[in-house]
């Protein structure tokens, strides 16, 4: 009987170690993959923030309202398109480009043509 007992103690001891071994591997994947999402999650809060300083800048050419403050380490271009359809008299297609580090956002729509001559903030 007492050998029986050991036996069984040696698969328990061997089974323990395989657990903990296959929790080890799930938790480091696991980690790895929260790691991502975390990197994946910050790009584009980044991106989605060009895109709104964009929008907002665009909505003021179009309306005629002051442009908004430019935050720093943004680089803002707006440049009035050439060769493009005709619009209506005095408006124009304008160009919105937002940069931050490697990352750009452009933002294409219609302007009234004064606007694009002192757009650029």
């Amino acid at each position: 009987m007492s050998g029986f007992r050991r036996k069984s103690r040696g698969f328990m001891i061997a089974d323990a170690i395989i657990a903990i071994g296959i929790a080890s591997i799930l938790i480091s994947v696991l980690g790895v993959a929260l790691t991502k999402q975390s990197r994946a999650s910050a790009q584009l809060a980044q991106q989605r923030e060009q895109v709104r300083l964009a929008e907002e800048l665009m909505t003021a050419l179009q309306t005629g309202a002051a442009a908004p403050v430019t935050p720093e380490g943004f680089k803002v271009n707006v440049s009035k398109m050439s060769g493009s359809p005709d619009v209506a008299p005095g408006m124009t297609w304008a160009r919105v480009v937002v940069t931050r580090g490697a990352h750009t956002s452009e933002l294409i729509g219609v302007v009234p043509a004064a606007a694009v001559k002192d757009a650029s903030p």
